[in-house]
Parts: structure tokens; C-alpha cells; sequence
């Protein structure tokens, strides 16, 4: 997971991880990772 994700922001996506729910990421966050893995 990016590491420079906000802590609260982190801990919410591995909670849910953990609960094998299905979810989507919109916005700054979304776009931030896409365009990081593209390079």
C-alpha cells in the first residue's frame, strides 16, 4: 500500500482488505496511485 497515504486513510483500506470487502477508490487518492504505478 502507498506508504505516503494519510494513517487513517491507510488503516481504513486495510480494514476493509481484511474484510475482503469490495470497494472503490474515487478522486486525488485514486488518480495519486494510478498515475505512480504508470511510471
Amino acid at each position: 500500500m502507498n506508504p505516503s497515504l494519510n494513517k487513517n486513510f491507510r488503516d481504513m483500506l486495510s480494514a476493509l482488505n481484511d474484510a475482503e470487502v469490495d470497494y472503490l477508490v474515487v478522486g486525488a487518492y485514486a488518480l495519486a496511485t494510478h498515475e505512480q504505478r504508470a511510471i
